[in-house]
């Protein structure tokens, strides 16, 4: 392999399936195309030979559209030829010009400038007291000028000359600059000139690589960006703007590099190739890891950190060594190599399909430059199953908003237990609660640890009676006293007191039988949970009993046989325990089972299996846990539900700092961020602010927007003004006048005229509540009419503010607003408008502005 000549390829600018290969000599191919669509077969015939051009070095093809067949090429003796293609069964082919330095030396690279389409620039090797980069001009003929044998033009005096005695291996122009060159040399320096310079002195340099600079390429997408590789194995990225320190460094993986090309139709897709190696590493420098400045960033005054990175986002292997890519510039993504021995591959590059799922149900995905949206179908994706965007479209259409007591309506309307259950606490708590002029809400976990100073701490006195208690007296609940905030707990979990018969009747009218049972034997009311056991046992014809109902009069005689707890009545019902698939049945059984106060072993029974509710394990604990028993009951508690993302969870947390992890863990499981952002807009950022709250809110309203909800986004708005209980909004549209251009609304506080007689005949008399905001039909600058109603004719009055010597408005923000029938609206196309309920009214009759000889459709806009 060390004996072959390096192989080089390049596609047409001008012809999409031709391609040239050059080496030995220059050929020219094209790819042509057999058979159906579903079985197509590619070839690569060869079209023509140019044999006058020998054993080159590089080549580019011309980008003038009238020298579509031409290529420069540069020779091993620093000569740059102008060659062309003859077509099949033509002539015309061979080398039109020679453009001849001084000295002779390798020409290294050739680039043709994009926008002086006549210039091409030559880089060639170190002699001493000459230039290595020329640039030359195709069209102008030197002043003498010689023919060779073959009959090509020579010249020999270039347009331009620069880097004297220092070796230019690569060059490229400056995109949108196309008099300045920049340069890479032998002498690890990168240099870019202005050809309008008296002097060939260099306009930027930098110290670019350990070894010489041997590529520059430009990103076609970004014109002030360029990238440059050397033998060391690394490719920069810089900003022409400042050559100080590369935006950032590849690390392509310790082999020398060979060539580097920018993807000249995906923006930030660089692709790399190193020495012997068959893989083609594609980059990509718009990686979210690697943080580029913008091009809107002032580069000269912000420095940015170097970055590295060193993990293509793609690898193709080819079929033998690579010795050279190109990109083909139309087509998307697709990729042409050749290897040293001349086995030519055409690659199109399969990316990942980016698919986006809108909150409407339709798929949209893009392939390459189109972007393809799926057509929506009545027929669901999961059958039975309703999307989450479907479900929260469906609550905000039914007024889930920021009123919890509607909400919890809506929910009980739904069948949502979970969400009944925490907009239930959540409108309980606000009655009870309030801190500062905001609504707050505590949860259990913070009241029992008195993280609050205006608390008190628990005493000793909530801890159960330390005397032996007798077998009977083990469960009476009378002879313990339980502290301020224990009691607390219990009435926001429902246990405030003993439970009358109302509540248990109601348990037992929802089927909770054995919830109602065993909150009776909590409370001592033995008889009590027997009835209602009783009442879960309907009387069955024939005497045919189902297996759950014989479960339950067997328990209803355990509870019946108890006689204080003796040692074989605790047997018997232990045993029975173990066969009682209800939970509270179960707890019932272990709590009248229970010697010396050991009343942990009931919720310990629940942590197995079907459990009791969260409220009800924390009231029982709150009832009969001692003081360090609970808090580390409760707080082992508190971590779970927050790890389950359990909306029930809030009972413990409240809307603290704490719930809004678990509002997280709640969103990771059901997606519903439209609830996680309506309860925490309760308290953030009235309360204390976190950021993933801000987060939801923005991204459930963007869905409302998405949803085209425009009156459901606008009622959130304006609760989340007033649940903020902050200042009133500021104005934020302003009626502005024609004539003068003052805005009407500070208009009022100049002093004209009609300000100073406005003023005084305010400050004169009491101002009344109709009059707070004052309706005028002039501008009170300078005095001129405001526009008028197509319809009606009449001034369109502007709300001004009033200037007696009334203190600030203390109701709602909204008080003194105009109605919606009062506002003034216009075309946004031919400018004319009137009132609101005017123009409703003209255009359910009318398609076109009613102002004459406008012919602008207002209405189809």
């Amino acid at each position: 392999m060390a004996g072959q000549r390096r192989k080089l390829v390049e596609w047409s600018p001008h012809w999409p399936e031709r391609f040239a290969i050059g080496s030995a000599d220059l050929r020219l191919y094209e790819i042509s195309v057999e058979g159906k669509t579903s079985r197509k077969k590619r070839n690569i015939n060869l079209i023509s030979v140019n044999s006058d051009v020998q054993s080159l070095k590089c080549f580019q093809w011309s980008p003038d559209v009238t020298l579509s067949n031409a290529v420069a090429a540069g020779l091993p003796s620093g000569k740059v030829v102008l060659a062309t293609f003859s077509e099949p069964g033509g002539g015309g082919g061979g080398v039109v010009k020679e453009f001849v330095p001084r000295n002779s030396r390798p020409c290294s690279a050739v680039a043709w400038n994009p926008v002086y389409q006549n210039h091409l620039a030559a880089a060639l090797g170190k002699v001493r007291c000459d230039f290595s980069t020329l640039v030359w001009d195709v069209h102008q003929i030197g002043p003498s000028p010689t023919m060779t044998e073959g009959g090509a033009e020579t010249v020999m005096r270039p347009m331009g000359e620069l880097n004297m005695s220092e070796a230019t291996v690569a060059l490229a122009w400056v995109p949108g600059q196309p008099s300045c060159l920049a340069t890479g040399t032998g002498a690890r320096w990168l240099r870019i000139y202005d050809l309008r310079s008296s002097d060939a002195t260099a306009r930027k340099s930098v110290l670019a690589h350990s070894k010489g600079v041997y590529g520059v390429s430009f990103d076609p997408f970004h014109d002030r960006r360029l990238a440059t590789f050397s033998d060391d194995g690394d490719i920069k990225v810089w900003d022409v703007r400042k050559l100080r320190d590369p935006l950032f460094t590849i690390h392509t993986g310790g082999k020398s590099v060979m060539q580097i090309a920018w993807c000249p139709t995906r923006s930030g897709i660089l692709a790399s190739i190193a020495k012997d190696d068959r893989f083609v590493k594609l980059w990509d420098t718009k990686d979210s890891s690697i943080h580029i400045a913008s091009e809107s960033s002032d580069a000269a005054t912000s420095p940015e950190p170097l970055r590295e990175f060193s993990r293509p986002c793609r690898s193709y292997e080819a079929t033998e060594a690579v010795s050279w890519v190109s990109w083909h510039p139309t087509r998307e993504y697709r990729l042409l190599t050749v290897s040293t021995s001349g086995f030519v591959e055409v690659v199109p590059l399969h990316e990942s399909i980016p698919i986006s799922w809108s909150a409407c149900d339709d798929v949209c995905f893009a392939y390459g430059r189109q972007l393809i949206a799926a057509e929506s179908t009545s027929t669901r994706i999961l059958p039975g199953e309703q999307d989450i965007s479907y479900i929260m479209k469906h609550r905000a259409q039914g007024g889930y908003s920021m009123d919890m007591e509607k909400n919890r309506k809506l929910m009980d309307t739904l069948g949502d237990g979970e969400l009944k259950a925490a907009w239930t606490w959540l409108a309980s708590m606000t009655a009870k609660t309030e801190r500062a002029g905001h609504h707050t809400f505590p949860g259990i976990l913070s009241l029992l640890t008195a993280t609050d100073a205006s608390k008190t701490t628990l005493t000793n006195e909530s801890t159960p009676s330390r005397t032996t208690p007798s077998s009977s007296s083990v469960h009476d609940t009378g002879a313990r006293t339980l502290s301020p905030h224990r009691r607390l707990c219990l009435r926001m979990c429902g246990w405030e007191g003993s439970p009358s018969n109302d509540v248990i009747a109601q348990l037992e009218h929802l089927g909770q039988y054995g919830r109602a049972c065993a909150i009776s034997v909590f409370h001592q009311d033995i008889p009590r949970a027997i009835a209602s056991l009783k009442h879960a046992i309907p009387i069955s014809a024939g005497g045919v009993v189902s297996s759950q109902e014989a479960m339950l009069s067997l328990v209803a005689m355990g509870l019946a046989g108890y006689d204080g707890g003796s040692p074989l009545w605790r047997e018997t019902c232990l045993t029975l325990r173990d066969a009682v698939t209800d939970p509270y049945l179960r707890a019932a059984f272990v709590f009248l089972c229970v010697t010396s106060g050991s009343f942990a072993d009931v919720l310990e029974s629940s942590r197995t299996g079907a459990q009791m509710s969260l409220a009800d394990r924390i009231a029982y604990a709150c009832k009969f846990l001692g003081d360090e028993e609970l808090l580390v009951y409760i707080q082992s508690l508190a971590r779970q539900v927050v790890a389950q993302g359990s909306l029930e969870g809030l009972l413990l947390t409240g809307l603290t700092p704490l719930a809004l992890d678990l509002l997280e863990n709640y969103i990771n499981r059901t997606a519903d961020v439209q609830t996680a952002a309506l309860l925490t807009a309760h308290v953030v950022p009235a309360l204390f602010k976190d950021d993933r709250a801000d987060y939801w809110m923005l991204c459930y309203r963007q869905l409302l927007d998405v949803w085209q909800l425009w009156h459901e986004r606008a009622q959130l708005d304006v609760s989340r003004v007033i649940h903020a209980q902050g200042p009133k909004p500021k104005p934020q549209v302003y009626a502005r006048c024609n004539f003068c251009n003052q805005s009407l609304s500070m208009g009022m506080l100049l002093p004209s005229k009609v300000a100073r007689s406005a003023r005084s005949f305010a400050y004169g008399r009491a101002t009344s509540p109709s009059e707070k905001k004052e309706k005028v039909s002039a501008c009170p600058s300078c005095n001129k009419p405001l526009p008028v109603c197509a319809i009606c004719l009449l001034p369109l009055g502007c709300a001004t503010p009033s200037f007696g010597l009334r203190t600030e408005d203390k109701g709602p923000w909204t008080e003194g607003s105009q109605r919606f029938e009062e506002w003034f609206s216009w075309c946004q196309t031919c400018r004319h408008g009137g009132h609101a309920k005017h123009l409703l009214e003209w255009f359910q009759s009318h398609d076109t502005c009613p102002v004459t000889d406008c012919t602008c459709c207002c209405s189809t806009l």
